[in-house]
């Protein structure tokens, strides 16, 4: 479920990011366009914009990233939300923990490296300083004892200090605020 819902939540920028670029021809970065006059691309129909759009590189995060400095609002309203939680970091959280969900069984190669990662590609690392509770988020959905390596996002173990093995759903705590 949490892989076929970041599949649609690509699918969608895959789709607005042509529409926004056919409705307005000043929203894309001019290479997008393959560096052509802007009077040339109003000639243009949709069917033109998709195809390049399809060609563009590093989809989502580059259509996010240029979304995101085209309206400021969408940077503010990632960190200062209703929810009380950085949308931008549970966003690449999604995505990081969808394929190794999808193809390698839930399974990374190295947890610190796939926090790191995670860190990086949200702009919280800082060198190395990021704030604890974003570690503490993105480590809550890995296996903490025999499988250090495996996403196990459905319970987490609640005080993880005692030697107890108790575990709550994580979709019934707060850990997320």
């Amino acid at each position: 479920m949490l892989s076929e819902a970041n599949e649609e939540f690509e699918d969608f920028l895959e789709k607005i990011y042509p529409y926004k670029g056919f409705k307005d021809n000043d929203f894309w970065p001019l290479k997008d366009y393959e560096n052509i006059f802007i009077s040339y691309i109003k000639t243009k129909d949709f069917k033109w914009i998709l195809e390049r759009a399809e060609q563009k590189k590093d989809i989502p995060h580059s259509i996010v990233n240029h979304s995101r400095k085209r309206y400021p609002i969408i940077a503010t309203v990632e960190n200062d939300n209703k929810l009380g939680v950085n949308l931008r970091l549970l966003v690449i959280l999604i995505e990081n923990l969808s394929h190794p969900i999808v193809h390698k069984n839930g399974i990374v190669l190295s947890k610190l490296d796939f926090v790191i990662n995670t860190l990086k590609k949200s702009g919280l690392y800082n060198n190395g300083k990021s704030d604890e509770k974003y570690y503490l988020l993105i480590i809550s959905f890995f296996e903490d004892r025999e499988y250090k390596n495996l996403i196990t996002f459905l319970e987490i173990k609640v005080h993880p200090e005692i030697p107890l093995d108790i575990h709550v759903g994580l979709f019934n705590t707060q850990i997320l605020h």
